[in-house]
Parts: C-alpha cells; sequence; structure tokens
C-alpha cells in the first residue's frame, strides 16, 4: 500500500515546478508518509486546508529545539528542508480517486 502511494503521487507529481519528491528506492524501506519538498509551501498548504486534504509541515529541525539550540548557519540542509518539506496525505486506505484529488489541488496551487 505504501509503495503504491507513493507512486502515484510520483507518476502525479513528477516535474512540477517547484515540488522536489525524495526517491522512493531505498531498499527494505516502507514509508510511513509521502514526503514533497515545495518552494512555496505555505501555498500549497493553504491550498489543501482550503480542500479539506489533511498534510502537515515537517518537524522544526532539532538545531531549533531549546535542549540542543545552535545556530542555523552551521546546518543550512536541515533548515532548507524543514521549511519546505511537507507530508501529504497517506492514509493506506486512499483510492486513486482520492490521489487525483490531492494532485490535482497540489498542481492547481503551484501553477497559480
Amino acid at each position: 500500500a505504501a509503495r503504491q502511494r507513493d507512486n502515484f503521487y510520483a507518476k502525479r507529481l513528477a516535474n512540477q515546478p517547484g515540488l522536489t519528491l525524495p526517491p522512493f528506492e531505498e531498499p527494505g524501506e516502507v514509508r510511513q508518509w509521502t514526503d514533497v519538498l515545495i518552494d512555496n509551501r505555505t501555498a500549497v498548504s493553504a491550498a489543501l486546508d482550503g480542500a479539506k486534504i489533511g498534510s502537515r509541515a515537517f518537524w522544526f529541525p532539532l538545531h531549533r529545539q531549546e535542549p540542543y539550540a545552535a545556530d542555523a548557519s552551521r546546518f543550512p540542509n536541515s533548515t532548507d528542508i524543514s521549511r519546505r518539506g511537507l507530508w501529504l496525505a497517506s492514509r493506506f486506505d486512499l483510492i486513486e480517486s482520492d490521489f487525483d484529488r490531492v494532485c490535482s489541488v497540489i498542481v492547481a496551487a503551484l501553477r497559480r
């Protein structure tokens, strides 16, 4: 189910400007969520919210949490990824028409 979900998103969202899908080819890995990086995450997240489609921004990187606080300039990759990362609707009982709807909202938001 997870591989089918990720493959469907990968096929529908491939080559969209401002959106990067991480590789899904890790041997033995089964993802709980589908991760994407979006240059304008705020706009896409708002569009998904408006369509009543769940998504979630990535958590803050460790260096931004109190016990591990450190200068962000030392962690440019985690800072960038946490700013652009979004988990897409990833329930295992989603069907193809659900994925079509999610992807349509994302693509429309990216093209605005």
